[in-house]
């Protein structure tokens, strides 16, 4: 095909657009979707090169294959190396660990199912994530392997008139399906090739169907396609369901751009968007990875430099890299001449290797892998106890029954505290059930469907508590913050996250004053219903962190050659329990429920702190350690003796 100055100048804008939105989301919020314009573009080009081969029968699968991979694995497996070196030295091992797992998916081409199950594209995890703008990708080499055999199989079939009809029904009807899948599972609509496909197709429609267009009209059909492009890059934002009806907006407008073909225009002719669109591929490649290079070593203002350098480095791998012409062959006996398939082998063995041995432990210090490991050393209790059997009962110490730990995990992670205090009292009843509040008649959404089990195993415990352990103190301990207000780990975060179900209302980060107050008012019934045959003590939510603390000391580590105390203020953690700390002040109001409050142990005047004397006191950004949970262990004897609770 001759060389297409239009197609050219449209990668320009879509990759303008997405650098723009990557470095800086408020200057174009909808500019996600020039990763759109990429794929209408990609599917015209496939679609005529396809079509082409198979109408005067000389389309060759392997030349097909070859040709793909010598454009883009070896760019991609450069970047995915160089991004290895980097993480040898400046990455903390879980996540040079995750590094190899994503440089792995990404050289599979499998990336965007493993984002799938991680995270949401907007969250805020997402700029932690080396390869996450390899989804795309992913994507359209998963169109380069389906696309060929289908139309190879139809043509055997049908003419090719008929098969360009079947062309045309199956973008509609692929449109279709991804309007529906956008709605009802929008994040695997994002991610995955059935609700993308109908783009890449259309792009085909567009070389199957050439419009015969006056030279007066097609100025006026270009100038309406870019003006669609813009304008999606201002009316679309992350909050859109997408790729929904207003995702026509960028993919209509591509294809007016395409089928108006017009090679001297202000855009075509525009010499600044022509080198940028030659470059756009490893513009691509490089501007992200540096986007997350500004937040991991906090940069500010970073697009000043990300914005240029992106460019910079894009360039230097479209000429040294891109640029190479490497050979293709004809015939599958030729496998192994390959040259890219080589380096897809070596570049996934190098990541393979950074996932099965925690990101090369070997080559850190031993003083940055202990801070790694020592979180576990030593029984977590209550983790492993996860109630998910209304009968199940687990169980520490001998004797009898002297006290009853309750709660979601977080209960579980402190328990060893509390089992230590009653060692010599009697035994210590866990009644943890994982990510469940302590919250009668709650619902949690698990495996896409609702489920009451955490609502029926609250109401089976309050009820063993009234007949079986009447009298023995209950300490209840949940994450309570976390189902008012949503997460704080960076991994976990996402405005739209649901929370719980009660009362047939459904909980988000994003719920209103009102709805939070009607749950805040279940919790405070709850813990009322329990003070009818023993005494409660609820203990106040502890501190809580943005980020993985292990993984925090290891960087500061890293980074600065020292330890650097991980800590946040403790007027944020004041700000973030208002609503728990008023739950447990107004159950002692009304019920008279103790309140036991252990922030002391973490926090001074200022600070709220993630370590002490060069220890993790979590396991992660807020289950505490076995190491941490000892640490309440002097102040929780001290606040319980104030309270005449016997221990």
């Amino acid at each position: 095909m001759k060389f297409r100055q239009d197609i050219n100048a449209l990668r320009a804008v879509a990759i303008i657009g997405v650098i723009l939105f990557h470095f800086n989301n408020e200057w174009l919020p909808g500019g996600f979707s020039g990763v759109d314009v990429f794929f209408v573009i990609s599917g015209f080009l496939m679609t005529s090169i396809v079509f082409r081969g198979l109408e005067s029968d000389s389309f060759s699968l392997f030349k097909f294959y070859v040709s793909r991979a010598n454009r883009i694995i070896p760019a991609l497996a450069f970047l995915c190396l160089v991004l290895m070196v980097f993480g040898w030295f400046y990455l903390a091992p879980d996540d040079y660990k995750t590094l190899g797992k994503h440089v792995l998916s990404s050289m599979e081409f499998s990336s965007n199912f493993t984002y799938l199950n991680e995270s949401g594209y907007f969250d805020k995890s997402a700029y932690t994530k080396w390869l996450l703008h390899t989804w795309s990708l992913s994507v359209e080499w998963q169109f380069y392997i389906l696309f060929p055999i289908i139309l190879m199989v139809l043509k055997k079939y049908l003419n090719v008139q008929n098969l360009k009809k079947v062309f045309l029904i199956s973008t509609i009807f692929t449109f279709v399906i991804a309007f529906f899948l956008s709605y009802s599972n929008p994040l695997s609509a994002f991610y995955l090739l059935p609700a993308r496909v109908w783009e890449l197709l259309l792009g085909g429609v567009a070389f199957l169907y050439p419009l015969a267009i006056q030279d007066k009209n097609k100025k006026r059909m270009e100038l309406l396609g870019v003006s669609l492009i813009i304008l999606g890059y201002f009316l679309v934002t992350e909050q859109t369901v997408w790729p929904g009806y207003m995702a026509l907006v960028p993919v209509i407008g591509t294809y007016l751009i395409i089928v108006s073909n017009r090679q001297d225009s202000l855009l075509t002719n525009n010499l600044i968007l022509q080198f940028i669109g030659k470059w756009s591929y490893s513009i691509y490649l490089w501007h992200w990875p540096l986007v997350v290079f500004g937040i991991y070593f906090s940069i500010t203002n970073w697009w000043l430099f990300g914005i240029p350098l992106s460019i910079i480095l894009g360039y230097l791998s479209y000429r040294f890299i891109e640029s190479i012409k490497f050979p293709t062959y004809d015939l599958w006996s030729s496998i192994f001449k390959v040259k890219p398939m080589w380096m897809f082998l070596f570049t996934g063995i190098l990541a393979a290797g950074a996932y099965n041995t925690n990101g090369y432990d070997f080559h850190y210090p031993q003083k940055l892998q202990v801070i790694g490991k020592e979180p576990f050393n030593g029984p977590l209790r209550g983790l492993h106890c996860q109630n998910y059997d209304n009968q199940k009962e687990c169980q520490f110490g001998k004797g009898d029954v002297a006290a009853i730990v309750m709660g979601d995990s977080h209960s579980g992670a402190m328990i060893r505290g509390i089992d230590a205090l009653y060692h010599d009292k009697g035994a210590v009843v866990d009644w943890t059930l994982g990510a469940c509040p302590t919250l009668s008649g709650v619902s949690r959404y698990r495996q896409k469907k609702w489920t009451s089990v955490c609502g029926d195993y609250v109401d089976s415990v309050i009820k063993r508590a009234s007949t079986k352990y009447q009298g023995v103190p209950i300490f209840i301990i949940n994450r309570t913050a976390y189902y008012i207000d949503g997460d704080t780990e960076s991994d976990r975060m996402n405005d739209q996250t649901i929370l719980v179900k009660w009362q047939n209302k459904i909980f988000r980060p994003s719920s209103t004053f009102d709805m939070k107050s009607k749950l805040a008012k279940g919790f405070i019934e709850t813990a009322c219903k329990l003070s009818k045959t023993n005494p409660i003590i609820m203990v106040r939510d502890t501190p809580e962190y943005p980020f993985d603390v292990p993984t925090e000391m290891q960087k500061s580590l890293i980074l600065n050659g020292e330890l650097s105390r991980v800590k946040i203020s403790r007027k944020s953690f004041t700000e973030r329990n208002k609503w728990s700390d008023y739950i447990r002040t107004q159950a002692q109001k009304e019920c008279g429920v103790k309140v036991l409050d252990l922030t002391d142990a973490f926090c001074d005047q200022d600070y709220c702190y993630g370590d002490k004397n060069g220890h993790a006191m979590y396991i992660d950004g807020d289950h505490l350690s076995p190491y941490g949970s000892s640490l309440t262990i002097p102040l929780m004897s001290e606040k319980l003796k104030s309270m005449n609770i016997n221990f």
